[in-house]
């Protein structure tokens, strides 16, 4: 053990190296060791991190995302916290909104990213509420297509449809039908089933 804790401080070790010796190591020797490396790129260490401490990896994605983006920090996000991973998309959105969370979304709580599709449909409608709309919560979506449709009717409603329920988009088309007319369900016609339109057809053409 001590041959190798001296052999970690004196030497400069490839992440090839810690990667071998990390499940023969103490959890604090490999961080130790981690936090002297120079990281390259993100690809190199995934198969390190299962053995490195979640705080250590908390704060390399931080400096990450002060260098790229979230790019890196969407490759270290299984072994983020999720207050951390929070921290950094609380910056996100105050730099670009919602507009590039679709692929760490998955990783967050649902409650958080509904919050998020709210706020981010006050910041810019609905055009970046759809790629968060897969990891929303369906009740989320459908109050974020009730104030649209206050604000809008339903033209833009189609950008979330297949994500709001077949009986959801029926109350929408009955509502907007009487209100406005056939037409108006245009948009979201390839989501309303069959039996609304059908009764429509037979209400006012038979």
């Amino acid at each position: 053990e001590g041959d190798i804790k001296e052999y970690l401080e004196t030497n400069e070790v490839s992440v090839d190296e810690l990667c071998e010796a990390a499940p023969l190591l103490k959890p604090n020797q490999v961080d130790e060791t981690f936090k002297k490396m120079e990281v390259k790129d993100i690809s190199e260490i995934i198969d390190l991190l299962d053995f490195i401490d979640e705080r250590v990896i908390n704060e390399l994605a931080k400096n990450r995302y002060k260098k790229t983006g979230l790019t890196d920090v969407c490759e270290l996000a299984p072994w983020m916290s999720e207050d951390a991973l929070e921290e950094i998309l609380e910056m996100e959105f105050g730099k670009n909104g919602i507009r590039n969370l679709e692929e760490i979304a998955s990783y967050l709580d649902i409650k958080y990213v509904d919050k998020l599709a709210k706020r981010g449909y006050e910041k810019t409608g609905l055009t970046d509420v759809c790629k968060l709309a897969e990891n929303m919560s369906e009740a989320t979506l459908e109050e974020i297509a009730e104030m649209e449709y206050s604000k809008n009717g339903i033209k833009n409603i189609e950008k979330i449809a297949g994500y709001l329920s077949i009986e959801y988009i029926d109350k929408l088309a009955i509502e907007a039908i009487s209100k406005e007319g056939i037409k108006s369900i245009i948009p979201i016609a390839p989501y309303v089933s069959q039996e609304v339109l059908s009764k429509y057809v037979k209400e006012n053409y038979f």
